[in-house]
């Protein structure tokens, strides 16, 4: 989906002819039903709606990092409603296909340049591959989403930790998703409610993390 994407650059939205081109390019593997995705599709309704309200709310307009950690709440409680089997939400396929045909509005907002040259980052450079291809779950956007909502959820199935603090992109980024530190929950945890309560210094932070 490489080539379709670069012939996407420069779109804020998808319209219904460039969604086809993505279904034409689909494949399936595996046995079994095809995967009914309508839950997500009602959950990426309120995912659009919340994005509209953020984006003019004082305290999270000049924080990308804590919208979207507002947003992985939906995205991940969508992906749970559809009972994603496992081997598919390790495709990097399945996370491609939904940024093409579901996402690409919140991709393409989640890396503009200032608004005096939005979008700019985004056509030029060759560097939204890296958006889209999943290599790296910890930059691909949907992908670090649902990890970081799964990480954060606690045992009342609260999210709040996903969105606390401010400014959070690298805790997420460096030293959180693609550390052994993500296979420890409880650890993630607590690294958020002391970095929401007092932010560690960046080489304290990265003892903590891979400690």
């Amino acid at each position: 989906m490489g080539d379709l994407a670069t012939e996407f650059l420069g779109k804020e939205e998808l319209g219904p002819n460039d969604r086809i081109k993505v279904e034409s390019l689909q494949t399936y593997s595996g046995s079994g039903d095809n995967m009914n995705l309508r839950e997500l599709e009602t959950h990426i309704k309120e995912m659009r709606t919340l994005h509209e309200e953020l984006l003019d709310d004082p305290d999270y307009q000049k924080d990308p990092d804590r919208i979207e950690g507002r947003l992985s709440q939906l995205l991940h409680q969508g992906l749970a409603a559809c009972h994603i089997p496992a081997e598919a939400m390790d495709d990097m396929g399945f996370w491609r296909y939904l940024v093409m045909k579901h996402f690409w509005w919140l991709v393409v907002w989640r890396h503009h340049t200032v608004q005096s040259e939005r979008y700019k980052q985004f056509k030029e450079g060759g560097k939204y591959i890296r958006y889209l291809d999943h290599k790296k779950h910890e930059v691909s956007v949907l992908a670090r989403m649902y990890i970081r909502a799964d990480l954060a959820r606690d045992d009342n199935g609260s999210y709040e930790l996903a969105w606390a603090g401010s400014d959070a992109t690298d805790l997420w980024q460096s030293h959180l998703i693609p550390l052994k530190t993500a296979y420890t929950p409880v650890l993630v945890r607590a690294i958020l409610r002391r970095q929401a309560r007092q932010p560690l210094a960046t080489l304290k932070l990265r003892e903590c993390a891979k400690g």
